[in-house]
């Protein structure tokens, strides 16, 4: 999966995607967390420690699917934001059929 390097200020983790069915995301540092919000037209883009929708710890990874969380889920922009600068995570988009299910949420 690619990899990218997460700092203290919020970023976008993946953009609006209508065609996406699934995605994975593995946060790949031993010591930080990550925090993501699926973001929200009335909310804005914050996401914060405190304000969250999703906190993957060190090594934790999210899978995300049409079948168990909706059409609007998985197709949302996500926005993210690392406990300390430098945390590298991994990514990867599916917009045929979802994989078979390996990873937990």
């Amino acid at each position: 999966m690619p990899t990218r390097e997460i700092g203290t200020s919020n970023e976008e983790l993946v953009p609006e995607n209508f065609n996406r069915k699934s995605f994975i995301v593995q946060n790949q540092d031993s010591s930080n967390n990550l925090f993501i919000k699926e973001e929200s037209p009335d909310e804005g883009t914050n996401v914060s420690s405190t304000d969250h929708d999703i906190r993957l710890g060190p090594g934790d990874t999210l899978f995300i699917s049409t079948e168990e969380e909706g059409v609007t889920s998985v197709t949302a922009r996500y926005t993210v934001v690392a406990s300390a600068a430098s945390t590298r995570v991994s990514f990867k988009e599916f917009e045929d059929e979802a994989p078979v299910k390996t990873f937990q949420r």
